[in-house]
């Protein structure tokens, strides 16, 4: 007990020579590879400061020729195989490293260990410091300067440095600054108390060197002394962030009122402090809300990268939050070379932290569709996805080679789950860090440009949703102003010009942007500015839109009653889109007031209407609670339509999931059973698509995706889940009553774009109940839409325009109506879409009788490396195409309207020019679709 007293006291000693900024330090000061060492770690100034459990570290070493750690000791956040530090209270911890550190480590005889590494986390892993380093000597001399400590010092004038130093077999150390010899001590310890000069905003060497008479041994550090700011006005035409003047020149510019001091460091000062690198502020009083700080640097070579920090009030590191690239210390090392090529490396032993990156050459892109019109709202079809569970290959490229997938489904616009710089790799995204940087898990900047370019050759829209809700802690908004000690995690300050302190919202997560602030609509536009004129984006989702709000609520009621503040904000930041593009869409995701949505519909606006609940009521045979008419702009109120409908969202349970849990059944119908489950997607996409308005689609529903939204990936189901990896199932294709629903979709979605029907404003919906009708009228034409949702047969009325010839679309077959309301028994789950004119169908649907020959398609040989031959069954003489499809939708090979004779047909194809892998090789005509999978060697 009395020993351990001791221990206690003198490291207490210990750090209150060395002072409470140094976070991490050795007893010995001099710690060599093959004895024992005490290592002490202040967590204040640290993500820990405020934690008061169990302390335990990521640790490891690095060794000579490598930056890479190595022989790190268990797995991140196994309490039971990394090591725990003993507390010894006032935030100071110890970890005992014994009984070398080359065993402790367990590192080989031939390895040379120069650095221990560590991350200092909570006992449950959520809470960490970043990367922190010790340097490992060799036995013989040496000497470590243990004061002052770190790369750069900050002093002012009239003060004294406290300079110390321990070495090894050192007869006398001595101190030079600026290469001037100060004074020189004998024996292995050294303190002395410099003088500061009279040099404010100046830059010094401070060196210690070691001698045993006949070698020597030596470091160093700086010293930065303090000096006035200088103040000048932002250069013409320069803006907030990263402003390319030529191409060697960049002017940097951060909006940070309240600070008194910022320098910027980076690979172009090899991350030094130093005077020419300085920010001069635009106004004498650091107060001013609208002070700039901003510095002008020249020299730079446009093929480089640079990678930079802004050192705020000479502790702070931030990256600039306009940064268009990001180096993430953490993260980055889980991008692999296949989806990121060449990514800069993260400057490690220089800074700590985000970095930004930056280049005097803006990277060209050579946009090949600048003519692009997005389609106008009536016609919009859009296709939510998540990059990360769409293709197998996560990246902007892969997505871009499967759009053709998309455009035979008729899709005209696609919308990403946000792809701007989020914490972590592994994500929906909306946990936004840097919102002008496109997350690199999914890619480089120019692949996400390739995307857009190839979606608008395919007459495809791309829209960004993004969350302006909230940003996570990695923003450095919300770094530049916050306080550790409020809250359970730290809040932001109340000097923070973009966020409350407290969000004012029950929804809110991560920091609540104040949206009132003209901070943060300035932000706000020069990011979506950004985005619409670099990358020629076509507009935004707006996430958790009702979150733009000053009126502060605790219950849902209270936060969606109506806001006049939040409907100007929204439509002033509407306004501001529409100005520098015109044609770009603005939706919100807002289930508010039903006033204040009217308001914003008629301010120019689209509002998600979900109707998830009562389709999946519908496509389970259940239909006391299945009127789905909330998918029209009509029962909204709207004047036009600017209701973006969707049956299925990110959001939202999987329909196919949930018919095949809880599907209704009568006898032999039973919704649970697959097949069944998927007709009842054709039911209710067709009473889906028709009803005019834009409309949106999940990601694989129109394959029938039946994996839960909860899904885990060990196969369980858990609401911890929600956001985890999904499976990935291209190989739904291979399904013919899956490919019928995607055919459907296709079908429906090439009517609702090119027949002015489906764009019509006179329309009636009668969706109550177990039959259900909707009924279009346009001088062109009529339709007439009718389904059972029941489980049994039954009658319906389905009240014909008028009488005369109708024609029923998919079937091909027709009808002359002489009594308008004479029933029409339907099959349960039976839909018609009646035309008064004869429309051809576009996509054959491919399951008449599923068992006929005439469905039958043969591959042999399979798998084939030149050629395969197939044969196939027609019901008469007529064309027919065949279409080879890899598993992510990508076409590569199509043959169109090839001659068949009626009976059996025999064909050969070359597929020698084909990579090897597995695809699909679909054969459609009339009657005919059938697909099977082809192996390509």
């Amino acid at each position: 007990m009395i020993k351990d007293y001791v221990i206690i006291v003198c490291v207490l000693l210990l750090q209150a020579t060395r002072g409470q900024s140094q976070t991490l330090y050795s007893e010995p000061a001099i710690p060599l590879a093959n004895q024992p060492v005490n290592v002490f770690v202040n967590t204040v100034g640290t993500d820990l400061e405020d934690y008061t459990g169990d302390v335990y570290t990521h640790t490891g070493v690095i060794l000579e020729g490598s930056s890479d750690w190595q022989h790190v000791i268990g797995q991140w956040g196994n309490n039971t195989t990394q090591p725990q530090l003993e507390s010894l209270g006032n935030h100071l911890y110890k970890l005992a490293i014994s009984p070398s550190i080359l065993d402790f480590y367990s590192v080989g005889e031939t390895e040379n260990v120069v650095k221990m590494a560590f991350v200092f986390r909570s006992a449950d892993a959520a809470t960490q410091t970043a990367d922190l380093f010790l340097d490992v000597f060799e036995e013989g001399l040496n000497v470590s300067l243990v004061s002052p400590s770190g790369n750069t010092s900050f002093v002012s004038v009239n003060e004294t440095i406290a300079v110390e130093a321990e070495g090894t077999l050192a007869t006398s150390i001595s101190l030079y600054v600026d290469n001037d010899f100060v004074t020189s001590q004998d024996g292995n310890s050294f303190a002395y108390n410099f003088p500061v000069p009279d040099m404010p905003n100046s830059l010094h060497s401070l060196k210690v060197v070691a001698t045993d008479g006949s070698n020597t041994q030596a470091d160093s550090a700086a010293f930065y002394i303090r000096g006035p700011v200088e103040i000048a006005a932002l250069p013409q035409g320069v803006e907030d962030g990263l402003n390319r003047i030529d191409d060697e020149t960049i002017t940097f510019v951060l909006h940070a009122p309240y600070k008194n001091s910022v320098f910027l460091l980076g690979d172009f000062n090899d991350w030094q402090v130093r005077p020419e690198y300085k920010l001069k502020r635009t106004h004498a009083d650091p107060q001013d809300y609208d002070n700039r700080y901003w510095v002008t640097i020249s020299g730079l070579n446009p093929e480089d990268e640079y990678a930079y920090q802004y050192l705020v009030d000479e502790e702070l590191k931030i990256a600039d939050p306009y940064a268009e690239k990001i180096l993430d210390p953490w993260n980055d090392p889980w991008i692999d070379d296949d989806t990121y090529p060449d990514l800069k490396a993260y400057p490690q032993g220089k800074t700590t932290g985000i970095v930004g990156v930056c280049s005097t050459a803006e990277i060209s892109f050579d946009w090949q569709h600048d003519d692009f019109v997005p389609p106008v709202k009536d016609d919009l079809i859009i296709y939510e996805l998540l990059i990360r569970d769409f293709v197998g290959v996560h990246s902007y490229q892969t997505v871009a080679d499967t759009l053709d997938y998309l455009k035979t489904m008729g899709v005209n616009a696609i919308e990403l789950m946000p792809v701007i710089e989020f914490e972590g790799n592994e994500s929906w995204g909306y946990n936004p860090a840097f919102f002008m940087a496109p997350d690199k898990y999914y890619g480089p900047a120019g692949k996400l440009k390739t995307l857009v370019d190839e979606a608008h050759s395919k007459g495809i829209a791309v829209i960004m949703d993004i969350a302006f809700n909230h940003a996570f802690g990695q923003c450095p908004l919300v770094q530049l102003y916050f306080d550790e000690n409020a809250g359970d995690w730290g809040q932001p300050s109340a000097q923070n010009i973009w966020f409350n302190q407290v969000p004012t919202h029950p929804m809110s997560v991560g920091y609540d942007f104040n949206h009132e602030s003209p901070a943060t609509k300035q932000f706000v536009k020069h990011v979506f500015k950004h985005w619409l004129t670099d990358y020629h984006i076509d507009g935004f989702r707006l996430d958790l839109s009702k979150g733009f709000t000053q009126h502060t609520s605790n219950n849902v009621n209270d936060w969606a009653a109506y806001d006049a503040s939040r409907v100007a904000i929204l439509t002033d930041y509407a306004n501001y889109i529409h100005s520098v593009k015109p044609q770009a869409h603005v939706i919100l995701e807002h289930f508010a007031d039903y006033y204040e949505e009217i308001q914003l519909a008629d301010n120019g606006m689209l509002l998600w209407s979900n109707s998830n609940y009562t389709y999946n009521e519908a496509s389970m045979g259940w239909n006391n609670n299945s009127n789905f008419d909330w998918v029209s702009y009509y029962t909204h109120g709207f004047g036009e339509a600017n209701a973006v409908g969707f049956m299925e969202s990110h959001d939202e349970e999987r329909l196919m999931y949930k018919n095949l849990q809880y599907g209704n059944s009568s006898g032999s119908y039973n919704i649970k059973d697959l097949n069944t489950a998927l007709k009842r997607q054709q039911l209710v996409t067709t009473f889906f698509l028709t009803i005019p308005g834009p409309k949106m689609i999940w990601q694989f529903g129109e394959l029938g995706y039946d994996y839960s939204i909860n899904y885990c990936p060990d196969g369980s189901i858990n609401e911890n889940c929600r956001t985890s990896n999904k499976p990935i199932k291209w190989d739904y294709m291979e399904n013919a009553f899956r490919k019928n629903v995607y055919l459907t979709y296709a079908n429906l979605d090439y009517l609702k774009t090119h027949y002015e029907l489906f764009r019509t404003t006179d329309f009636s919906l009668s969706l109550n109940g177990k039959y259900k009708s909707i009924h279009l009228n346009h001088s062109s034409m009529n339709a007439c839409i009718i389904g059972n949702f029941d489980v049994v047969s039954g009658n319906i009325n389905p009240q014909f325009q008028h009488s005369g010839k109708w024609y029923e679309y998919f079937s091909g077959d027709s009808i002359t109506v002489t009594d308008v309301n004479a029933n029409l028994n339907l099959q349960a789950g039976e839909f018609r879409l009646y035309f008064d004119h004869k429309i051809d169908v576009f996509f054959p649907l491919g399951i008449k009788n599923n068992t006929s020959q005439f469905n039958r398609l043969r591959i042999f040989p399979n798998p084939a490396s030149e050629q395969v031959y197939i044969d196939f069954y027609l019901q008469k003489a007529q064309a027919y195409s065949i279409s080879v499809f890899s598993t992510e939708g990508k076409q590569v090979l199509e043959m169109e309207n090839l001659k068949g004779k009626a009976g059996k047909n025999e064909l050969s194809i070359p597929v020698q020019g084909i990579v090897p892998g597995i695809y699909f090789l679909n054969i459609q005509s009339e009657g005919l679709n059938a697909t099977q999978k082809l192996f390509v060697k």
